[in-house]
């Protein structure tokens, strides 16, 4: 501490300023969840129950590459639109499709 007292005013603000810079930059956001926590919470909104924890790890690895889908496409600049979570967040591509379109006309 001796060596910060005989600094200069400009250089310990500057100091400190670089020191509260690096400490934002690397501890996690308070509030950013994880992504298990997002699942959870999508869960409980939508009321999913899955019939074991091997479907409910299934589901979750779904659920986490459309959150990855949904990220990348929001920060894709000139969208008209935001995508975002829904009831079909946990589905497969197919699985959406079956559901959805299973008596839609082929093109």
């Amino acid at each position: 501490m001796a060596v910060f007292a005989t600094m200069s005013n400009h250089r310990r603000s500057f100091c400190l300023a670089l020191l509260l810079v690096l400490i934002l930059a690397f501890r996690p956001s308070i509030h950013h969840k994880s992504m298990s926590e997002r699942f959870e919470g999508w869960m409980a909104e939508y009321g999913r129950v899955y019939k074991d924890e091997q479907e409910k790890e299934m589901r979750f690895k779904i659920f986490k590459s459309t959150v990855e889908n949904i990220e990348a496409s929001n920060k894709i600049e000139g969208h008209t639109y935001t995508a975002g979570l829904n009831d079909f967040s946990d589905l497969t591509h197919e699985e959406f499709m079956s559901r959805t379109c299973g008596r839609c006309p082929t093109m």
